[in-house]
């Protein structure tokens, strides 16, 4: 049986229920509208939908709503955003006069990604841009389809606000906006499953019961949530990072895991040196290429739960058979497959250069993962790693004395302090803690400094023994000791199984605890039939990838504070091992890779009051992953129509608007004074006459923003305030003409019959008054 495709289920949805619902659906050629998104769902389309398929529903402009943006008042917006202030905020401006001389757009087709808080859909109903909006939906997608059984919520700021040891005001309503988002994962999969949690931690339990509300909600909204053949059997099971502490530290040995540890890989965009073919190839530039690692490389879904060993093996041997099969010479072939030779048969054969750049593109990625190995002592990283972990050596010999193994590696100054960090603190998992004179001991031999040492002790905050003089009994061993016995073959230094797979198993085999995993919920009715569903109406690249509709039961996975690369790869083995019983999905709040672990680990887990005041204003914007990487970055863009007889060719063309890095966030945010008054919801008015003098000099001419510091979407706005102010005879008009900037729309000595009796009218009436004309 063919598995779902959580990445095709979610475009499928996007596309039905927001792009062809009956209020915004093309219905005539010519009828073209803008699509209007934040963070999130942009996003969230990115990683679902290929921009072909949106423009071919009738979008003719992306753009960011954050961003500013030209007025297109002849077309149509569908805006699909969170139900979050800002977001809301950005969208009444744009129909709102006092921001806007004239609104936007034609109209607004808004699209929540979840449930609409009362506050928010009340503001939104009682402001001006209640009478743009033609239609108003919910779409219930909150989460990201990372890959096709994996998902994330791009929400890093939950690790902070969930393991805090002080308590944060944010925690209820965070952990309740990602229940809303769980629920929203359930409800695309038409799951209503029966929850299982872990009841050592209080956190998710109460975590647990949240989800299950939410779910009770949906469920009341579509009784058929959750009907159909053995779905009483799903499972939602919901986890603390703190239930395996080991496998986010580990050096994983799988391509996937190994690359996105030890190499250079953001946003899953991979960055490698080529050559330019050419006949000299002293005179050939290199040159550098990025290239995006998702469900679309074929390739890399194929190699990337391999072991790195079997990854280089395997594309020796693909490369090999290429070249028969395409009946390559004998003098062209090599028996030892190199970069530099695959160079010179991309060279040679011009005409395959699509298929040896994707073999010549993992090789590259093999073969930096494999320098990187052995420059960075990885031989002896994994092995006493190992040994830790499982308890024994590669013969299943107990090992007694494990520092003989680690203080070597602790004194060698060519391994990274990262690295010993990783060894310190598997040890103490392994150990069950520590005395604190002895992590000092260790933390002295390793050369890490004193500032590093609450990395280590904020694993206290997971629910785990770090420091044996902790006054807290009866706690459960950091390393499970009861764990299933494989007797699979496996590599040496990758013997260690992430503890889900066994948990995930035991699911399936109904032999799951349920004093350490009790449940709540699930289904009180009988299943029924499912109902066939048609793929006619989709575009042919969901049909040919969508997947047999799935009538059996799933196993949906959250863990709570991030998922590691390994634990991802279980869903994949549990799922093929037991396709006909299960199908498993995995993910968490963010994707974790070791480095962004210990990061978690490295922050200061107490009260910060700026930190919570950021967190509050957008905890759910802060991160910068996966934007629409498939394309140029998100700006202008228009569709252009080619008839060549009986065929329509519509191409998409991009035009620059001058800002397409705004969006980049490389360094850290520079962020104007009237800017950050925005994001609080202070907005300047062209009443507030007191600040607006602060900007304009004797003569009335305005301060350059150079002097003024204000970012140029606030400059302009300045300029506009000012010459609303002027009009409706709040500030006087300058004693001369500035040329261009500044040019004398009323004339001055009209000012009098404005300010009589210390009175003003509105600037429309006014205007109105004079024969001046702002637009409807």
């Amino acid at each position: 049986m063919t598995t779902s495709n959580l990445q095709k289920l979610v475009g499928i949805k996007l596309i039905s229920e927001m792009l062809r619902c009956d209020s915004v659906r093309q219905k005539e050629r010519g009828d073209w509208k803008v699509l209007v998104m934040d963070r999130l769902a942009t996003r969230i389309i990115s990683a679902s939908c290929k921009m072909h398929d949106i423009m071919s529903e009738g979008i003719t402009i992306v753009e960011d709503i954050m961003k500013r943006r030209e007025p297109l008042g002849m077309l149509e917006a569908v805006y699909f955003i969170q139900p979050n202030e800002k977001s809301v905020n950005e969208l009444i401006n744009d129909f709102d006069k006092s921001h806007a001389l004239i609104p936007k757009y034609k109209a607004a087709h808004v699209f929540f990604t979840e449930a609409c808080n009362s506050e928010l859909f009340t503001k939104l109903t009682q402001s001006k841009c209640a009478k743009y909006i033609k239609t108003l939906r919910e779409v219930n997608i909150a989460f990201l389809p990372y890959e096709r059984q994996a998902f994330t919520l791009d929400s890093p700021d939950t690790f902070y606000i969930t393991y805090n040891s002080t308590p944060v005001p944010q925690r209820a309503a965070h952990l309740d906006v990602i229940a809303e988002q769980i629920a929203t994962l359930c409800a695309t999969l038409g799951e209503y499953p029966t929850i299982r949690y872990r009841a050592d931690n209080e956190k998710v339990t109460e975590f647990a019961h949240a989800v299950q509300q939410k779910l009770n909600q949906y469920k009341a909204d579509d009784a058929t949530m959750g009907e159909g053949v053995d779905k009483a059997k799903s499972i939602l099971l919901l986890l603390d990072r703190g239930f395996d502490a080991v496998s986010p530290l580990l050096h994983e040995l799988t391509f996937q895991a190994m690359a996105h540890d030890l190499l250079k890989i953001e946003n899953d965009v991979f960055e490698y040196e080529v050559q330019t073919p050419g006949a000299d190839q002293k005179l050939n530039p290199v040159q550098k290429q990025k290239v995006l690692l998702d469900e679309n490389d074929e390739l890399w879904t194929e190699l990337r739960h391999q072991h790195i060993a079997v990854v280089t093996q395997s594309i020796t041997k693909k490369i090999k058979d290429f070249a028969v099969q395409k009946r390559v010479k004998e003098s062209d072939r090599t028996e030892r497959t190199t970069m530099k030779d695959l160079s010179l048969m991309i060279k040679k054969m011009p005409q395959y250069q699509k298929e040896l750049n994707a073999y010549a593109l993992h090789f590259n990625i093999a073969e930096q993962c494999m320098n990187a190995y052995n420059r960075d002592s990885g031989e002896k990283l994994c092995s006493v790693e190992q040994n830790l972990v499982m308890g024994v050596d590669a013969e299943g010999e107990r090992i007694k004395d494990h520092m003989r193994n680690i203080v070597p590696l602790l004194l060698d100054t060519a391994i990274t302090v990262e690295d010993k960090l990783r060894i310190i603190m598997l040890y103490i998992l392994h150990k069950n803690g520590i005395t604190d004179e002895n992590l000092n001991k260790l933390l002295s031999h390793a050369f890490i400094p004193s500032e590093k040492k609450n990395i280590i002790t904020n694993l206290q905050y997971l629910n785990l023994q770090i420091l044996q003089d902790q006054s807290r009994g009866g706690r459960r061993k950091n390393i499970p000791q009861l764990r299933k016995e494989r007797s699979e073959p496996t590599y040496t230094n990758s013997r260690w199984t992430p503890y889900v797979k066994d948990i995930l198993e035991d699911i399936i085999d109904d032999k799951l605890d349920s004093r350490q995993f009790p449940s709540i919920g699930g289904q009180k009715t009988l299943p029924i039939a499912p109902t066939l569903q048609s793929t006619r109406e989709y575009p042919g690249w969901m049909q040919s990838r969508r997947g047999a509709i799935r009538s059996g039961p799933r196993i949906i996975v959250f863990i709570l504070g991030g998922v590691a690369y390994n634990e991802l790869r279980c869903a994949y083995e549990v799922t093929q091992s037991n396709l006909k019983k299960y199908e498993v999905f995995i993910g968490g709040d963010q994707i974790l890779t070791p480095k962004q672990f210990l990061r978690n680990l490295e922050m200061k887990l107490r009260q910060d009051d700026e930190q919570l005041r950021l967190i509050n204003t957008n905890f759910l914007l802060s991160s910068s992953k996966r934007l629409f990487h498939l394309t140029q970055p998100v700006g202008l863009k228009k569709i252009t129509e080619k008839i060549e007889g009986n065929v329509i060719t519509y191409e998409g063309e991009y035009i620059d608007d001058n800002e397409k890095n705004v969006l980049k966030l490389s360094g850290p945010e520079e962020v104007c004074i009237w800017c950050k008054l925005d994001r609080r919801s202070i907005h300047i008015q062209h009443t507030d006459v007191l600040v607006l003098r602060q900007y304009l000099r004797k003569d009335g001419t305005i301060i350059p923003p150079e002097i003024s510091g204000l970012c140029p979407k606030q400059n302009e706005k300045l300029h506009t305030l000012i010459r609303h102010a002027r009009m409706t005879g709040l500030i006087s008009y300058p004693t001369v003409a500035v040329t261009k900037r500044e040019p004398l729309l009323v004339d001055p000595t009209l000012r009098p019959e404005f300010e009589r009796n210390n009175s003003y009218w509105e600037k429309y009436e006014v205007l109105q008054k004079r024969g001046h004309y702002l637009g409807p």
